[in-house]
């Protein structure tokens, strides 16, 4: 959502469409989302809801996207490698945690660099640049199912391989150094001051104020970089 206030010119150019799963709380994001894409300039037929439907179906949906937004902090996993799988390239936003980078780590196994960004700019920037580009976008959907059984994506026998291949270096470098291993947690009691920002910016959303939401959002992430939030995919048509 932040990203598409810089880029609202791409709405204006490329007339795309937005499309939004949300098995659980449709009706939820309907009310909260859909005047917050209003006011940036999307219009609320533009934006369509999803509710959960059979693997088949589900997977039917992917006929009709051009191009996956992968969403940040939290990037996706399945949802990524669906689209992967049914010819639709996603572009992500690399990120500094685990959960923000799994994207990043799924495009590299796709010899797929060239769509991750870093900067939030330059990732609404390639979103506009590959929306406009048809015969770049007709070539990913005609090989990007056979990329994928190309890649180590698919290679269960090597995963499973590398697996135990770090499980006998871990077991090596212990008996090497045997010893007590000490592990640090936080304090049971210690306070979480992300949390009360986060709850005030979904009750700011539901109010329609997506604005003072924002600040309260970006008050969260101060506190705890790797908040999670809802791994939503957004898709270009």
């Amino acid at each position: 959502m932040l990203c598409w206030r810089s880029g609202r010119r791409c709405s204006g150019r490329c007339r795309s469409r937005g499309s939004c799963s949300w098995p659980r709380r449709v009706r939820h994001g309907q009310r909260v989302l859909a005047p917050a894409f209003h006011q940036e300039g999307i219009a609320k037929e533009r934006v369509e809801f999803v509710h959960r439907i059979p693997k088949a179906d589900y997977l039917k949906l992917y006929q009709r996207m051009d191009i996956g937004l992968d969403p940040f902090p939290c990037n996706g996993g399945t949802t990524n490698l669906d689209a992967f799988w049914m010819g639709v390239p996603t572009i992500t936003l690399v990120g500094k945690t685990v959960v923000g980078r799994s994207g990043w780590s799924l495009l590299c196994n796709l010899g797929l660099k060239e769509l991750a960004r870093k900067p939030p700019e330059q990732y609404v920037a390639l979103a506009v640049q590959l929306a406009a580009d048809l015969p770049r976008l007709q070539e990913l959907r005609g090989t990007m199912r056979q990329r994928m059984l190309q890649s180590p994506l698919m290679d269960g026998t090597r995963f499973a391989r590398h697996v135990e291949e770090a499980y006998r270096l871990m077991w090596r470098r212990w008996c090497e150094r045997p010893g007590k291993v000490e592990i640090n947690s936080p304090e049971a009691n210690e306070p979480d001051h992300s949390e009360p920002h986060f709850n005030l910016g979904n009750v700011l959303l539901e109010q329609g104020k997506p604005a003072e939401a924002e600040a309260s959002y970006r008050q969260a992430v101060s506190f705890r970089p790797d908040l999670p939030t809802r791994t939503t995919t957004w898709v270009l048509h």
